[in-house]
């Protein structure tokens, strides 16, 4: 039901600022879910229905229930707006709508403003005082693409609507300089750079006499355009100083400090644990338990923003000391995208780095490439591995302290990284203590999963962290000042500790009036800062997580000592400190807090951020990266500077990079983020780009819900033709027959190999050989139209030159040996390919080498020389998280024993075809399902022999995969003989013939069980 109750004030909602929800002047709970918030702004902001369809999009695009997280979001929403009855999110299957009759929204007010010229000045000053802060300020979601991409628009739209309106209020208000200076202050916080709202400032200050003010606003201007632009007011601002009695521009001044706190005149001292009876005394229990192996196998602190989970987590890192301990400590970061493993990176770089050199260091290579190391294949499992065996190794020194900050932040590989350590290593000598923000740790579903598994499992304990009382609370302000009226603190604080140490730091520095928030007590002590500490402190709070001197002085330009001069400063207050990662070759410093960090952020104004974010991206480009690890925060910061180009540029190679560790939700996270950055570029620089995210998302999820792929690679495709880029439309059709190869549609993915193979001819000789040899291999793996396969490869193969080692033209000739049944030449083909693959981490490649080597030694009757390649084979595959090639590896590694007469691999060849059978990978079941047959057969089980052989046949009939439904037939005809059923063994055979209309069409080794077949019927 719509509509309001009669005789109440109106809802109050606020846009402008932080999301606020009012009524009667207290502000309403709003879910500690950003997602849920953010979906409340988008609503009220929009203000018409929207399919559901398009909100999970907009906020829960993964591989999650999005509808559910939604009907979770909206129960959380309901009773924050509506009340007495009366529904205001109004909702069917379909649409979802918020009813804003008699609510007041401050959006709403600003639009309906109409024209500012025409406006009222008192009309135009209500409009002005709507204006607390950015649009949705706090909710910028920068993992939400579509949202973050809205939001942005929305805030530049409302920053523009709010300079105008200040502008016209300065010129209305012209004979009122006092008042108009009140709103030109403002338009100059609203863009720090726009020089001339600088320009008016100055001439009202000096209209009123106040000279000196006016020259120290220019001063300002000044050391502000040279900190973060290298430039100098333009003329019309140096005449205008002039103007002001000054003949020449002034010397640069001394940079004006903050006063220190009466309290810190020097570095801050380590702030006291108070209260917390209860946790400390788990926490002095925890390390003799970790010592003998006992301790819980995860400790979660929860806890809001501020209220001391970071303070529990140094006293249990004090602790660890006293026990001899080992502590490795990392943090999650919310700005911090595409570096899969980022906290454990950090964690493990203080005791990987004096492991260069070592066997050890081989295994961690691939998340520490300064380890020195050449990386090994890489394979998700074999990471993990290599991990838990340096937290065993470690342990047997002392207990170790496995501290992670923030997880609510985590990625989805740090959290799968974390629940299996937890199990690994449960018994050890290993204690994991983690710590999270509730709310944001629902809008994470792969950390929430951990959480709720550990928990079912019994292996958690999770602490939930109050405000202290009012004892507690005088106690912690009078360890920064005795005199404090504590009672005062503790009410406006409401025992928050960051809060209460905040206010304490403001009275204490002679403040009548703080803030009432912490974020405005935050706010007014970081609006102290002048000059080249400021400028440090924003590009800090841009960086978004822990940071080193070395890349302040190449993005901020400043010079060693003055950049050291002002983290000193900085770090006198208590803004910032050492970061906690141990030994950590990237980080030197980091923000006391992370609300410090917001703090200092959202004082940036947004053309200013786009600057700084911009240099951010800009220099990292230039730092040597050959791993790509810093692909991902040069695609953060390029998108956030408007460098849609280079974001989307480095989004391929975040994805490429998380692809080999096998992070494939990430990689799917990033080419969908890359995509949404490449739209606004041109077709030519667009296209390419388009094309390569896409791959990446078929080789991440690899079947896995790839079908809407299908059509936006379609349209690419016919894009590029229509562009004449030819090499990105057989990029297209490459990823296409890929895409229908891995979902079992082989019509389809032969379609695409052949316009793959017309498109690759018109590219450059260098690039066309490349998607020449790629489509022939396409043709061959499909075994359709073998002899375009045979043609495309000898092509492609005078195009690199006849001695050139291609991996494409390896495998390709290997499969095409195999067709044929030159298995000798083929084996020698497809284990160089095998060893190719595996030097260039191309993990599905060299796992169908290895899985072909396998089968090509178990169907020549040779299970000795098939096991080693079927050890070789598992290796790889099992570390793979998706897809056939764990169960087919187990397969034929149970095969290879049963075949050699080893023990129990009857039971193993049962387990391995069941979950070979999960994996939905018809033609691999069907080559499996004929090799049991024949196994079986040979062992005189002719019944199991008959089940396996009629189930490949329908596996091979569902893919149309000729030679193994030739061989699946020929084989019941034998068992039919067998059972002396002629007449069943005569009606496959009559089958056989019916299909087999050219006998070219199926392999060598199908055409010698149809002849052998033929031969046992007529017999």
């Amino acid at each position: 039901m719509r509509g309001t109750p009669g005789g109440q004030k109106p809802l109050k909602i606020r846009l402008l600022g932080e999301l606020a929800v009012v009524r009667g002047g207290e502000a309403r709970g709003l879910p500690a879910s950003k997602k849920a918030r953010a979906l409340l702004g988008y609503l009220v902001a929009t203000g018409r229905p929207h399919l559901r369809e398009r909100l999970c999009e907009l906020l829960w695009d993964g591989p999650d229930d999005p509808r559910a997280s939604l009907r979770w979001a909206l129960a959380k929403l309901r009773p924050v707006v509506s009340e007495h009855g009366y529904e205001r999110l109004v909702t069917d299957r379909d649409h979802v709508e918020f009813a804003a009759a008699a609510v007041d929204v401050d959006v709403a007010e600003i639009r309906a403003l109409g024209d500012v010229a025409a406006s009222t000045t008192e009309a135009l000053q209500s409009a002005a005082a709507r204006f607390a802060g950015p649009f949705l300020e706090g909710l910028d979601l920068h993992g939400c693409v579509h949202f973050h991409a809205w939001c942005v628009a929305e805030r530049e739209q409302m920053q523009s609507r709010h300079a105008a309106i200040l502008r016209a209020l300065v010129d209305r208000l012209a004979d009122r300089p006092e008042a108009a200076l009140v709103h030109a202050r403002a338009l100059v916080a609203l863009d720090p750079l726009a020089e001339s709202s600088h320009l008016i400032v100055m001439r009202l200050l000096s209209g009123l006499g106040r000279t000196q003010e006016a020259l120290a606003a220019y001063e300002g201007l000044r050391r502000l355009l040279e900190s973060e632009l290298g430039t100098r007011p333009s003329a019309e601002v140096e005449r205008a100083r002039m103007a002001f009695g000054r003949s020449a521009a002034r010397d640069a001044q001394p940079e004006q400090r903050p006063r220190a706190d009466s309290t810190t005149p020097g570095r801050p001292s380590p702030v006291p644990l108070v209260g917390r009876t209860r946790e400390r005394a788990l926490i002095s229990e925890l390390p003799e338990k970790a010592r003998a192996g006992k301790a819980v196998e995860l400790l979660l602190l929860m806890g809001d923003p501020g209220v001391g989970k970071s303070r529990l987590m140094e006293e249990l890192r004090g602790r660890a000391a006293a026990v001899s301990g080992t502590a490795l400590f990392g943090r999650a970061f919310e700005a911090e995208l595409g570096r899969p493993y980022g906290a454990w990176i950090d964690a493990l770089r203080g005791v990987a780095l004096p492991l260069a050199g070592t066997e050890r260091s081989a295994d961690l290579a691939s998340l520490l490439p300064e380890l020195g190391a050449a990386a090994p294949a890489q394979n998700r499992a074999g990471l993990f591995d290599a991990v838990a065996a340096t937290v065993r190794d470690l342990s047997a020194g002392g207990p170790v302290f496995v501290m992670l900050d923030d997880v609510q932040w985590l990625d989805e590989a740090s959290a799968a990284l974390l629940h299996f350590l937890v199990r690994e290593l449960a018994g050890a000598p290993v204690l994991f203590a983690a710590a999270a923000r509730p709310g944001e740790l629902d809008d994470n579903p792969a950390v929430l999963r951990v959480v709720r598994a550990l928990e079912r499992e019994r292996r958690l304990i999770s602490l939930t962290l109050g405000p202290l009382d009012e004892k507690e609370t005088t106690e912690l302000v009078r360890t920064l000042a005795p005199s404090l009226d504590a009672r005062r603190i503790f009410a406006d604080s409401e025992g928050n500790p960051l809060f209460a140490l905040e206010m304490a730091r403001a009275l204490s520095a002679g403040e009548t009036n703080p803030a009432d928030t912490l974020s405005g007590l935050l706010a007014d002590r970081l609006a102290r800062f002048e000059g080249s500490t400021r400028a440090v402190l924003s590009f800090s709070a841009a960086i978004g997580r822990s940071f080193d001197a070395d890349l302040l002085g190449r993005v901020t330009g400043l010079p060693a000592a003055e950049l050291m001069s002002a983290l000193e400063n900085l770090e006198r207050h208590g803004v910032v400190r050492a970061a906690q990662s141990i030994a950590s070759a990237r980080a030197d410093f980091d923000f006391a807090h992370d609300l410090v960090r917001g703090a200092a952020y959202r004082q940036i104004s947004e053309p200013r951020r786009r600057f700084v974010h911009g240099q951010i991206a800009r220099t990292l480009t230039a730092a040597p990266d050959p791993d790509g690890a810093l692909a991902g925060e040069i695609a953060h910061h390029a998108a956030l500077g408007g460098d849609f180009n280079l974001a989307a540029k480095a989004c391929v190679t975040a994805a490429a990079r998380c692809l080999r560790l096998f992070a494939s939700e990430e990689t799917r996270e990033l080419a969908q983020r890359g995509m949404q950055h490449a739209q606004s570029l041109p077709p030519r620089e667009r296209l390419p780009l388009t094309v390569e995210l896409l791959g990446l998302q078929v080789e991440a999820l690899r079947g896995r819900r790839v079908r809407p792929l299908e059509s936006e690679l379609m349209r690419v495709a016919a894009e590029a033709r229509d562009a004449g880029l030819s090499e990105t439309e057989a990029r297209a059709h490459r990823f296409l027959s890929l895409l229908h190869y891995h979902l079992g549609d082989y019509a389809g993915a032969e379609e695409s190999s052949l316009l793959h193979a017309e498109a690759g001819r018109g590219g450059a000789a260098a690039e066309a050989a490349v998607e020449l040899a790629a489509s022939a291999r396409c043709f061959a793996l499909l075994e359709r139209d073998v002899a375009r396969a045979e043609a495309l490869i000898e092509e492609a193969s005078e195009l690199f030159g006849r001695d050139a080692q291609v991996l494409d033209i390896l495998w390709t000739r290997g499969l095409l040996r195999q067709f044929s049944g030159d298995t000798q030449n083929a084996v020698s083909d497809l284990a160089r390919a095998a060893s190719l693959a595996s030097k260039a981490e191309l993990n599905w490649e060299q796992c169908d080498c290895l899985m072909r080597l396998a089968v090509i030694e178990m169907e020549r009757g040779r299970p000795a020389d098939a096991l080693p390649w079927c050890e070789r084979f598992a290796t790889v595959a099992d570390k793979m998280t998706e897809g056939y090639e764990r169960p087919m590896a187990a397969t034929l590694t149970a095969l290879a024993r049963k075949a050699l007469g080893r023990g129990g691999a009857g039971a193993e060849i049962v387990a391995a075809l069941e979950n070979l059978r999960a994996a939905d990978a018809k033609a691999m079941l069907a080559t499996a399902l004929n090799l049991c047959a024949e196994v079986a057969l040979e062992a005189g089980e002719a019944a199991a022999a008959e089940a396996f052989a009629g189930e490949a046949l329908k596996a091979a009939t569902a893919v149309e995969q000729r030679s193994q439904k030739a061989i699946a037939r020929s084989l019941l005809a034998r068992l039919a003989v067998v059972a002396a059923d002629r007449a069943a063994a005569e009606q496959y055979m009559d089958a056989l013939a019916g299909e087999l209309i050219d006998r070219q069409a199926i392999s060598a080794r199908a055409r010698e069980a149809v002849d052998r077949a033929r031969a046992e019927v007529s017999g």
